[in-house]
């Protein structure tokens, strides 16, 4: 008998979802990998992080994701309906989004990059820009190959926690710099979009939700997919914003010009 092609890309998809989560879990499962993940995430890369994808010269609050990394932005809006549709809230959905993003980042370092590179975070932007899900051997069968839109991601980073309950307070740093983007919407570019930074409660801790609609995807829930790229060993630092320059000088030296 012949097999089912569509069969084999499920098996294969599946064979691949259990190989990143083995991947992770043995990487950063254990003290010194929880560790390895809050160095790599010290305050002043997230000072970086924060200026960065808030700048008009950055991801603009994530709402460039739109025009810049079409594909790959579209893969995390098919993640975020499927989530609303299983999930019995939609405070659960956004609880497992920001997991998933989150643990997206980490995994870009193990499926992309060689053992002997070192990406930047421009080198990652050049990666999501060109995203077309295409790999090695050719189209991709599958939406979602290793499974980073299920329940896995959620489960691995409470894996985490309970490795290292002092974790919480980096996720919880992220969560605050997604919840409060700059007060002043010119520097991020949604007057010519339409589209501001929704406060997004409830994803890392138990704060009670303070949103008008929780079936939208805020646009700067993206910046957890950045943190976990960087806590997976990818290097702050683009060519509009090199590390470790002082973040407050960008807005002031380029709004002249804009």
């Amino acid at each position: 008998m012949k097999s089912n092609p569509n069969e084999s890309d499920r098996i294969q998809s599946r064979e691949r979802s259990i190989d990143l989560n083995l991947n992770l879990e043995a990487r950063f499962a254990n003290s010194d990998g929880v560790g390895m993940l809050m160095e790599r995430l010290h305050p002043e890369a997230l000072q970086w992080l924060d200026h960065h994808f808030y700048c008009k010269l950055g991801c603009q609050g994530g709402v460039s994701f739109l025009t810049r990394t079409p594909i790959f932005d579209a893969r995390i809006d098919l993640w975020w309906r499927s989530m609303l549709k299983k999930c019995d809230h939609p405070l659960t959905a956004r609880m497992q989004m920001a997991s998933t993003l989150f643990v997206t980042g980490l995994s870009i370092p193990v499926l992309q990059i060689e053992e002997d590179e070192q990406w930047t975070v421009q080198d990652l932007e050049d990666y999501l820009f060109s995203y077309n899900h295409f790999n090695s051997r050719g189209r991709e069968c599958e939406l979602d190959p290793e499974g980073l839109g299920t329940p896995w991601p959620h489960l691995f980073l409470n894996n985490l926690r309970n490795v290292c309950p002092s974790i919480q307070l980096t996720l919880h740093a992220i969560r605050r710099m997604v919840e409060h983007p700059p007060t002043d919407p010119s520097l991020l570019g949604y007057e010519n979009r339409g589209t501001t930074a929704s406060q997004t409660p409830h994803l890392f801790s138990d704060d009670e939700p303070n949103i008008s609609d929780l079936f939208e995807l805020p646009a700067s829930m993206r910046m957890y997919l950045y943190a976990g790229a960087i806590a997976g060993g990818i290097i702050p630092g683009t060519l509009s914003h090199p590390y470790p320059d002082v973040p407050s000088t960008c807005h002031e030296q380029d709004s002249p010009n804009e």
